[in-house]
């Protein structure tokens, strides 16, 4: 048996940080975690949901702290779940205290365009390889969609419901699209948003509604659609010359169809997998084999700066109050 102990840390204890350190209680590989928020609070919010977990077998020892400072100066894995309005100042914080193999980073990565840069050179010169936490991936439900239309790949897709939070989840669906389509979302439209930008449930942070489009450079096209005011159901859907899917992921159901192919609809069920299902194999597989099904820095980065300079720029002509270049979103 290996005697090799896995240094993992956690940045950021809030709602996401505690749900990756549930996820974590799940590995098998011998680890000592880390995990830093300057709340007490956030931290015993942590504490709470890691006891809620049934004992671990990998988990050897956790340790909570309030400053960047602790931890220890070499580790296999950081996960940085805080916010993105302080997420590159974490970033450089945790590279100046400690050497770090590998990485995991919660979207929306930066609210700066300039950051994106910055991080780059960063994770470049430290040598840490880093993926970005777009998790739909790794969701069984999509792998089959790449092969319901591997004959006819989608040239069309579309997000559609009411309040589900264009500005913080947007970047989850520009990711499946990549996925989906092989090619990142180049240029992003703006001209059918709403000028009104509400007040998103972080404080500070702004929300938009209304529908952005998308395109990449082969063609492809994409619309996100966020109904103010509404709870009218969440569906996503891809479409081809030929092929169509719709997938309902509240409902667990996917709806496929191939013009010409016998029988017209099928319907499948699925279950969504929770983040705390999820990342336990997600970190098994790059602790081990230095791989992940999750989008690189550098593959993320080619569609969130499109996104966080069309935003930033949208959201200074609708509120000029707010400082231009920076994107209100989390």
């Amino acid at each position: 048996m290996s005697d090799v102990i896995y240094r993992i840390a956690v940045v950021g204890a809030g709602q996401l940080g505690s749900r990756h350190l549930q996820g974590l209680s799940k590995l098998t590989l011998p680890c000592e975690i880390d995990i830093v928020d300057p709340s007490a609070a956030s931290l015993e919010t942590a504490k709470g949901r890691y006891a809620e977990m049934p004992a671990s077998v990998g988990v050897r020892a956790v340790r909570y702290h309030q400053s960047i400072a602790e931890l220890p100066t070499a580790l296999d894995l950081v996960i940085i779940a805080t916010s993105a309005d302080i997420r590159l100042t974490v970033l450089e914080a945790i590279l100046q205290r400690a050497s770090v193999r590998l990485m995991l980073i919660e979207k929306v990565l930066f609210q700066r365009p300039e950051a994106y840069e910055r991080a780059e050179q960063l994770l470049r010169e430290r040598g840490v390889r880093a993926w970005v936490n777009c998790p739909r991936r790794e969701y069984p439900v999509y792998q089959e969609l790449l092969s319901h239309f591997a004959a006819f790949p989608p040239t069309y897709a579309q997000v559609y419901g009411g309040d589900w939070g264009l500005g913080c989840n947007g970047v989850h669906f520009l990711d499946l699209f990549a996925m989906c389509f092989g090619a990142a979302a180049v240029t992003i439209d703006t001209a059918a948003l709403d000028t009104t930008l509400p007040m998103s449930r972080r404080a500070g942070f702004r929300e938009f509604t209304g529908t952005l489009r998308a395109s990449t450079a082969a063609g492809g096209r994409m619309e996100l659609t966020s109904l103010a005011g509404s709870t009218m159901r969440l569906l996503i859907t891809f479409r081809s010359e030929r092929a169509t899917c719709i997938v309902d992921e509240s409902a667990g159901k996917v709806f496929l169809a191939v013009d010409g192919a016998e029988g017209g609809w099928s319907e499948r069920s699925f279950r969504a997998p929770f983040l705390s299902e999820l990342v336990a194999p997600v970190v098994t597989r790059m602790l081990e084999h230095g791989e992940s099904h999750l989008p690189t820095f550098a593959e993320s980065t080619a569609y969130h700066l499109p996104f966080v300079r069309t935003l930033a720029q949208y959201a200074v002509a609708c509120d000029p109050s707010l400082p231009s270049g920076i994107a209100p979103i989390t």
